[in-house]
């Protein structure tokens, strides 16, 4: 646990994405015999504020959101765990958050995704503050073809 350590007390800005996944109810369930789902917070980056938060850190996300009934859920998760949104930004028009539906199977998993075009970014940095800004801690890609092109479209944004 000694990386976990780490993260406590520590200061965490996340740039990336935050969206809704849906889950077949009970866990373990396929998707195609569920009759119940559960809502729970999407996107990688805005999972990876809420480990920090329940592992003693402060994360904030830099995000866009979509404006309507997603893009608030998304908002209001991060709220719920702690997660500071100061950054999050709420777009209109024809922008939309992700949507999932994840299993919890080991075994034939399904996971669907939709709701494009997203309103969010295409990759996750972690950048740890302290005493400035230190090297990029993790990048996880989401729908990019390459890490080299994920980096140049978020330095050209």
């Amino acid at each position: 646990m000694a990386d976990l350590d780490r993260i406590r007390g520590n200061n965490f800005v996340i740039i990336g994405r935050a969206g809704m996944d849906f889950y077949p109810d009970p866990p373990g369930t396929k998707t195609e015999e569920a009759n119940h789902f559960f809502a729970c917070l999407g996107g990688s980056s805005a999972n990876i504020g809420v480990a920090i938060t329940r592992h003693g850190g402060k994360a904030a996300l830099v995000t866009r959101v979509s404006d309507d009934a997603i893009g608030r859920f998304a908002q209001n998760e991060l709220d719920r765990y702690g997660v500071d949104r100061t950054h999050v930004k709420s777009v209109g028009g024809e922008a939309r958050n992700s949507l999932a539906v994840v299993e919890t199977r080991v075994e034939d998993l399904a996971l669907t995704r939709s709701r494009a075009p997203t309103a969010l970014l295409p990759v996750a940095f972690v950048v740890n503050e302290r005493d400035g800004l230190t090297p990029v801690l993790r990048v996880q890609l989401d729908d990019a073809p390459s890490t080299d092109w994920a980096h140049r479209k978020w330095i050209e944004t």
